[in-house]
């Protein structure tokens, strides 16, 4: 089964009932083998989807190279599914720990009248 190393996450806020109306979650996660740069995104939706189906995502600490698995877990909260690190006493292999996701790109820039990607035309 493949296994994928998160790297870094994306963290919004999500609404909820009553006393717990804004907490916050991981929405997106950045996998990458080296550590350090990232090779996909992928929605939470896409992450739990790929659990499902026999997947392995896992964290790994930068200064401990301590490997612990993701696990999906059910937010009473907020009545969703969402991710978390595998509970162990080493910190910074934590999601929460991770750092955050690099801003992605934006889209090619499209011409209004036939909706086709125009060069960049910046260089030259």
């Amino acid at each position: 089964m493949p296994k994928h190393r998160i790297i870094c996450v994306e963290k919004a806020l999500t609404n909820g009932a009553g006393q717990h109306a804004h907490h916050e979650h991981i929405v997106a996660v950045g996998t990458g083998q080296d550590g350090q740069c990232v090779e996909r995104r992928w929605p939470l939706e896409e992450v739990l989807a790929a659990m499902r189906a026999g997947t392995t995502f896992y964290t790994q600490g930068p200064n401990s190279n301590t490997v612990t698995e993701v696990e999906s877990y059910h937010c009473h909260k907020c009545n969703g599914f969402h991710i978390r690190s595998h509970p162990d006493h080493v910190k910074d292999n934590n999601l929460d720990e991770l750092m955050r996701c690099p801003v992605p790109a934006p889209p090619p820039r499209r011409d209004k009248d036939d909706r086709k990607p125009q060069p960049d035309r910046r260089h030259g």
